[in-house]
């Protein structure tokens, strides 16, 4: 079944725990398997979204466990990802910042010099939430204005966020084919939540529209988180619709 192009399909990926390193001590660490929150098993042909991955899993956070870590790896703290529907997730590495107004040009986001793919904010622009832990994380202050993002897998893919006060945003992802995904509606902008500490971080932000490179778009309402009770509603220009109910994960 499909819109436009859009297809209603069910795609699997064998991806289907996350496993983030909790540090024991500065050489240790545990890895903690639990169920693929980004991704992992079936995903619908629609479903694109913007994520990011901080270092450390906001529960496992602690004074102790900061300790572990090093200045540079508190500084460089997230990985931004778009997800794609076949749940692969494409790191997103920074290749130019667009200061708002308010920002001075040398206050953007940093690239981890080793290369890795962490940057010093999120895609909403927020550094590291932990600064009640980490004694070297610097007081969090937004970074507002236009972060361009691209892909390095030979994916192609560009991805530009605009930030704003607060971190309600917007963002479009450019793939190679003409096709542009984007979340530019209040149904899906980039939001924010209260982290320890009183800092903020982005939320996953899903993608609200798809438009193939002839015009033809197609519109998500409703986007379900993972594991919740919730409808989507896929519509194209014409008015054909198809809604998805979904019960919440018994799992």
């Amino acid at each position: 079944m499909s819109l436009g192009g859009a297809g209603v399909s069910l795609v699997y990926n064998s991806a289907v725990y996350d496993a983030p390193a909790i540090p024991q001590s500065t050489t240790e660490a545990d890895l903690t398997y639990t169920a693929s929150a980004h991704g992992g098993g079936w995903n619908y042909g629609y479903q694109y979204a913007l994520w990011a991955q901080p270092r450390i899993p906001l529960a496992n956070m602690n004074s102790t466990v900061c300790g572990y870590l090093s200045a540079a790896e508190q500084q460089y703290w997230y990985k931004n990802f778009l997800q794609t529907p076949d749940g692969t997730n494409h790191i997103l590495y920074r290749v130019f910042a667009i200061p708002s107004n308010s920002m001075p040009p040398n206050q953007g986001p940093l690239d981890d010099p080793t290369g890795t793919g962490f940057l010093s904010t999120d895609f909403g622009g927020f550094g590291n939430p932990n600064t009640s832990f980490c004694s070297d994380s610097s007081s969090q202050q937004q970074y507002t204005g236009v972060l361009v993002f691209a892909t390095v897998d030979g994916s192609d893919i560009r991805v530009e966020v605009k930030t704003n006060p607060g971190g309600v945003g917007t963002w479009k992802a450019f793939l190679p084919n003409g096709t542009q995904i984007s979340c530019d509606s209040p149904l899906c902008r980039t939001s924010t939540a209260l982290a320890n500490g009183g800092s903020y971080y982005a939320e996953v932000s899903p993608a609200a529209e798809i438009s193939d490179r002839n015009g033809n778009n197609v519109y998500i309402q409703g986007a379900c988180p993972t594991g919740s009770a919730c409808q989507e509603t896929i519509s194209d220009v014409p008015g054909r619709m198809i809604n998805r109910k979904r019960t919440a994960n018994p799992y």
